[in-house]
C-alpha cells in the first residue's frame, strides 16, 4: 500500500508565507513575531486575494461581541500592527490597501502551494539534505585499515577536537542570545488599550498631569479643572483671575502656570490653596516650565520666544520670530527631560533647537509636507516624543510618536509612527508619569443648527437641525447659503432647506459666505490645500469659484459687500513687516484702500445705510464703530463681543457673549447700551472657531449647538516584546 502525506496548506504572496495550520508567518524566510488578531485578519485577506474584505465582515468574524467604538479602535490598531510587521505603509501600500470607510484588500494575489512542493519552514534546513545519495555512497572508496597506534592518536585528537567543539558551542550558546538582544530591532510602540476618563462632553483642553490628576482648561465660561485619573471626577480649581487659561503644570504638581484674560499677564498658582504670584505683564501667549522648574519659556505678542527665571526676573530673548524661519513660533516651546533641547511649532511644522537658542532646524524635514504638526511632548525617559499631525483638508488630527530609543547596534528611528486612527480627532497628548500611559482628548465634531423661538424662549432645530453654520439669507429672504460643519462645504438652498445645491468642493474649506445686494453672487473666504486663506466669488446659481483679488496671494478673509454693491470690505492679515488691517475695494476703480485706524480689527460689517463699518477689536474683544462722515472710531462694546451682525433697520448690532452672563446681546448704536435677549447659560457652542451666531431676516438669533463629544482618554502605550 502506498502511504500518502497529508497536504498542509501554505499561502504565499511575494515574500510572505503563511502556514494556515500553525498560523506561522514568514517574510523573506524569517519568522515574524506576530500572532492573534493580526494573523486572523491577514488570513481573511488571503482567502480573497485582490478582493474587498469589508469592515463589517471582519467585525462579524473576529469582533462579534464588541461595540462599534471598541471595534473601530481594535481593527485600526490591528491593521497598524500588521502593517508594521510587514514593513507596509498606508500611504504607499505594498500588501494591504485601505478602501476608506469600506475595508481592506490584499494587493498581490497569493498562490497556494502543497507541503510536498516546498519546505514549510523557511530558514530551517531540510533534515535529510546532508545525507549522501545511494549513487554517491557506492562510488566512495573503501577506507584503509587503521593501526592501533593510529587509533589511539586519532582518539586523543578526536577528544581534543570534541572538547574544543563543545566549548565553542557552549560559548556560542551563551553569547548568541546576548548578541541577538543587543542587535534586535526594538518593537515599535503602539496603543494597546483605550479607557475613557471624562464623560461631560464640555469644551476642554488637556494641559498636564501630576500623576494623580489631570489638569484641563474649560471654556464658555473659562475655568481650570482638576480630574482624578482613577475616578474621573472633575472639580473646578478656584483661581482669582478673570477668564484664567492654564498653560503648564509643574513637574511635581505643586504649581500651575496661568494666563489671565486676554493674555495680559502671567501668574504662578500654588496648589493647594490657589495662592497667586504675578510673574509677568504684557501680551503673553503661552508659557512652560523647564524640567528643573527654575526657568519659564514664553511667547510674546509677535511670536518671539523668551526665557525668564521662574520668579519672573531676568527675562531674555531666546529666538526672534523671524530668525532662521519664515514665521513666528506658535503654541508651547517644550524642553526635553534633560533640559538640553527645545521643540516648538513654526509655520505649522515642528522645529528643534538647543535650549540656549542655537542650532535651529526643522525636526522632520520633508515628512508629510501637506500635513501640519504641533503640540509635542517627551515621555519622562526621553525615549518617545509624542505630537499631533493632521490634514487641513480632511480636518483630521492624530497622535504620532517619534521613537528615540537606541541600543549599541541600532540607530534611532527617524520616521514617525502613527498611534491613532479612525474618525475621532485626537488632541493634546500628555505623557503619564508611569511612562506607559498617554492622556489625550478625543473629539467627534458635529453641530446642530438652532434658532431662538420667542414664544417658548427655547432654541429649536432649524433646517431639521443640520450640522451647519455661517448661514446667510439672500437679500429677498427666499434662499439661504450655509457651510456644513466640519466638512466646510458651501451650500445654497431654499429658505426651508429644499432644493439644496452644493457650491464648493474640498480641498476648499468655505468660511463666511456673503450675498451680493442683487442676490446674483456669493463672496466667501476659504482655506485652500496649502493652508492659505483667500477670498473667492461664485455665482449663486453655481459654477466654479474664482479668486477675488487674485493678485493678493494670501491673508484675505471676511469679505462684506457695501449696501449698494459697489464696494467690498475685507480683512487683510499681517504679512512680513506689515500690520493687519481692514481694507475696502472699490469695484469700479479696482483700488484697494486701508480703513484708517483699523489695525488689529477683525470682521468688518457694513451698516444697512452705508454710513458705518463695525469690527471686533482683538486687543479688548469689544466692538468698534467707524463713522464715514466724521472719519472717527468709537468703542461701542467694551469686551467679550463676537459675531457682530446688523439688525435689518440698522439701529442695533447683535453679538454673541459666551464669557460672563452668556447670551445673545444687542447694542443700540445711537446710545451704546446693550441688553441680553437670549440667555445661553449652559449652552454648548461649537463650530470651526468654537462658536457662531447670526440672525434671520426677522432679527431672530441663530446658532450652532454642540452635538458631538469632547472627552479625555487614557491610552496604554505598548513598547515591549510580548
Amino acid at each position: 500500500m502506498e502511504t500518502g502525506v497529508a497536504s498542509i496548506q501554505v499561502v504565499r504572496s511575494r515574500t510572505l508565507e503563511l502556514n494556515l495550520a500553525t498560523r506561522e508567518l514568514y517574510k523573506d524566510g524569517h519568522k515574524l513575531k506576530l500572532q492573534g488578531q493580526p494573523i486572523e485578519v491577514l488570513a481573511m485577506l488571503l482567502e480573497k486575494p485582490g478582493e474587498l474584505v469589508t469592515r463589517e465582515q471582519l467585525r462579524k468574524k473576529l469582533w462579534p461581541e464588541t461595540t462599534y467604538v471598541d471595534f473601530d479602535h481594535g481593527l485600526n490598531s490591528t491593521i497598524n500592527r500588521l502593517r508594521e510587521a510587514l514593513g507596509d505603509h498606508a500611504d504607499e501600500p505594498q500588501f494591504i490597501e485601505t478602501l476608506p470607510r469600506l475595508g481592506y484588500r490584499l494587493i498581490v494575489p497569493p498562490e497556494e502551494i502543497p507541503k510536498s512542493a516546498t519546505n514549510l519552514f523557511p530558514g530551517e534546513p531540510d533534515q535529510f539534505s546532508s545525507l549522501p545519495s545511494p549513487q554517491a555512497a557506492r562510488a566512495a572508496p573503501e577506507t584503509a585499515p587503521v593501526r592501533p597506534f593510529d587509533i589511539r592518536l586519532s582518539t586523543r585528537r578526536t577528544n581534543r577536537w570534541r572538547w574544543t567543539l563543545l566549548t565553542s558551542t557552549a560559548l556560542i550558546a551563551i553569547l548568541s542570545p546576548a548578541i541577538w538582544y543587543l542587535r534586535r530591532s526594538l518593537p515599535p510602540p503602539q496603543i494597546s488599550d483605550v479607557i475613557q476618563i471624562t464623560h461631560d462632553g464640555r469644551n476642554k483642553a488637556l494641559i498636564g498631569t501630576d500623576g494623580i490628576s489631570l489638569y484641563i482648561n474649560q471654556w464658555f465660561p473659562f475655568s481650570i479643572a482638576q480630574v482624578g485619573i482613577a475616578s474621573g471626577k472633575m472639580a473646578t480649581i478656584p483661581v482669582n483671575l478673570k477668564n484664567p487659561w492654564l498653560t503648564d503644570v509643574s513637574e511635581d504638581g505643586s504649581a500651575l502656570l496661568v494666563l489671565s484674560e486676554l493674555h495680559d499677564s502671567m501668574w504662578s498658582v500654588q496648589l493647594p490653596g490657589s495662592s497667586l504670584r504675578r510673574l509677568l505683564d504684557g501680551k503673553i501667549y503661552w508659557g512652560n516650565w523647564s524640567p528643573d522648574g527654575k526657568s519659564v519659556a514664553y511667547r510674546g505678542q509677535n511670536g518671539d520666544l523668551f526665557v525668564m527665571q521662574s520668579d519672573g526676573t531676568k527675562s531674555h530673548l531666546l529666538i526672534a520670530a523671524d530668525a532662521d524661519t519664515r514665521g513666528p513660533p506658535t503654541g508651547a516651546a517644550t524642553w526635553s527631560p534633560d533640559g538640553k533641547t527645545m521643540r516648538f511649532t513654526k509655520d505649522d511644522k515642528l522645529w528643534e533647537m538647543s535650549s540656549n537658542g542655537t542650532e535651529v532646524h526643522p525636526l522632520l524635514p520633508g515628512w508629510r509636507p501637506s500635513n501640519w504638526q504641533c503640540c509635542g511632548e517627551w515621555t519622562a525617559d526621553e525615549n518617545f516624543y509624542l505630537f499631533l499631525s493632521g490634514n487641513s483638508v480632511s480636518r483630521s488630527s492624530h497622535i504620532w510618536v517619534l521613537d528615540q530609543r537606541r541600543n549599541i547596534f541600532s540607530k534611532r528611528r527617524l520616521k514617525p509612527i502613527q498611534l491613532t486612527s479612525g474618525p475621532i480627532i485626537w488632541g493634546s497628548p500628555v505623557p503619564g508619569k508611569d511612562r506607559k500611559t498617554v492622556f489625550a482628548q478625543g473629539i467627534i465634531q458635529r453641530g446642530e443648527l438652532v434658532r431662538y423661538d420667542s414664544q417658548s424662549h427655547q432654541l429649536q432645530p432649524f433646517l431639521a437641525g443640520i450640522s451647519a453654520e455661517r448661514l446667510r439669507f439672500s437679500p429677498d429672504g427666499k434662499s439661504v447659503a450655509y457651510v456644513t460643519f466640519p466638512e466646510g462645504i458651501l451650500w445654497k438652498s431654499d429658505r426651508d432647506g429644499s432644493n439644496a445645491m452644493q457650491l464648493t468642493d474640498p480641498p476648499l474649506y468655505a468660511v463666511t459666505p456673503q450675498w451680493s445686494p442683487d442676490g446674483k453672487q456669493i463672496l466667501f473666504d476659504a482655506n485652500d490645500a496649502a493652508g492659505q486663506t483667500r477670498n473667492y466669488i461664485i455665482s449663486s446659481q453655481g459654477g466654479a469659484p474664482k479668486l477675488f483679488l487674485p493678485e493678493e496671494t494670501k491673508g484675505l478673509s471676511e469679505p462684506y459687500w457695501s449696501p449698494d454693491g459697489r464696494k467690498v470690505a475685507f480683512y487683510r492679515a499681517a504679512i512680513g513687516n506689515s500690520r493687519s488691517e481692514l481694507c475696502i475695494l472699490d469695484l469700479d476703480s479696482q483700488r484697494v484702500t486701508a480703513l484708517p485706524g483699523s489695525q488689529e480689527l477683525l470682521g468688518p460689517i457694513w451698516s444697512p445705510n452705508g454710513r458705518f463699518i463695525a469690527g471686533i477689536d482683538t486687543s479688548t474683544g469689544g466692538i468698534r464703530l467707524f463713522d464715514f462722515q466724521t472719519q472717527q472710531w468709537k468703542m461701542l462694546v467694551n469686551e467679550n463681543a463676537g459675531w457682530g451682525v446688523w439688525s435689518k433697520n440698522g439701529r442695533y448690532i447683535y453679538y454673541l457673549n459666551l464669557m460672563h452672563e452668556p447670551g445673545v446681546y444687542r447694542v443700540r448704536v445711537s446710545e451704546g447700551t446693550s441688553e441680553r435677549i437670549v440667555n445661553l447659560e449652559g449652552f454648548r457652542a461649537t463650530g470651526l472657531t468654537s462658536s457662531w451666531m447670526s440672525i434671520d431676516p426677522d432679527d431672530t438669533p441663530m446658532l450652532i449647538r454642540d452635538a458631538g463629544s469632547n472627552e479625555v482618554y487614557a491610552l496604554t502605550l505598548e513598547t515591549k516584546f510580548r
